[in-house]
């Protein structure tokens, strides 16, 4: 059943919380490349859009959603990823997080706020509004007045812990070196924790250490929401010295992400069963085999595929 409420995409929120000189002009580009995943997420209710669509693409987003797309003219369409409020910048605060995990050591030993440490090696400085690697700077000397510094970790694999109200999943991100988003991938069965033991092979009590924690994550930004949300926990796992290590919480993001995006696709869309499922922005060739499907209209610059096996 269709919503009588209608949406507007706001991907460029996190930029609506931090940027001083936002304008909804100014990042329109921004919302219209990735508005699609509104209707691969699962959403009915009908959309206030930023730009057109041919017949064949809507055609095409209703064969695989199994919805026909529905469109509104209400300007005052409430914001897909909720309004600027004074408690959504503490959420999706570096800030927050990041004195929480340096308090509750889920962060680097070298992790600190607004302290520079030592610039003999390799550091990255953190700004807040960071999406998609954006405000993250290496080997940068501080121009602002908050800042997060942390020694450059030898990354192998991202992952992010989703909540959707008390439901919980966990996936893998796809990251480059200038740590820009560039798709998930989850296993079938959800075999995420066996994956990153992989890695963490002789990680004494990894599992109960790991479910401990993140319970005392969600705890905490549970009361400090007064409910609860869709929001994610950012983590990965580092090489020092070659032996694999966890930073469970780099960054929290209450919002919808991409990684949102992804897996509601799985959960609300995708009924075919697979060994392996992901989403990819302007894969090469070979990463593509034949189980794939473009999910983005023609003419963006971002290309997003659905690929499984």
């Amino acid at each position: 059943m269709v919503s009588s409420l209608s949406y507007q995409v706001n991907f460029d929120f996190e930029y609506q919380l931090f940027d001083k000189n936002y304008s909804r002009e100014r990042y329109s580009k921004f919302n219209r490349e990735w508005e699609f995943l509104y209707w691969f997420s699962g959403e009915k209710s009908p959309l206030l859009s930023q730009r057109s669509y041919d017949a064949d693409y809507l055609k095409k987003v209703e064969k695989i959603t199994r919805n026909k797309p529905s469109f509104s003219q209400d300007k005052e369409s409430l914001y897909w990823n909720g309004e600027v409020t004074s408690l959504a910048k503490i959420l999706n605060s570096r800030r927050t997080s990041a004195e929480f995990a340096i308090k509750n050591k889920f962060a680097h030993e070298t992790t600190q706020i607004n302290k520079m440490g030592e610039t003999n090696q390799d550091y990255l400085i953190k700004y807040e509004g960071g999406l998609s690697g954006r405000n993250i700077k290496k080997n940068h000397h501080p121009n602002q007045d908050f800042f997060i510094f942390e020694k450059h970790l030898e990354r192998v694999f991202d992952f992010s812990i989703l909540f959707v109200g008390e439901r919980k999943y966990c996936y893998q991100n796809i990251v480059n070196d200038k740590f820009q988003y560039k798709g998930s991938r989850i296993l079938s069965a959800n075999k995420f924790q066996s994956q990153m033991l992989n890695f963490l092979s002789g990680y004494d009590l990894f599992d109960k250490y790991f479910d401990n924690s993140v319970e005392k994550i969600f705890n905490f930004y549970e009361e400090l929401a007064s409910g609860n949300g869709v929001w994610n926990i950012d983590g990965f796992i580092f090489l020092e010295k070659d032996v694999p290590k966890l930073y469970l919480m780099s960054e929290v993001n209450y919002r919808k992400t991409m990684g949102y995006c992804f897996i509601m696709f799985l959960e609300n869309i995708w009924k075919e069963s697979f060994q392996k499922a992901e989403f990819l922005i302007n894969p090469l060739k070979e990463d593509l085999t034949k189980n794939y499907i473009k999910l983005s209209p023609e003419g963006n610059l971002f290309n997003l595929y659905f690929h499984w096996q």
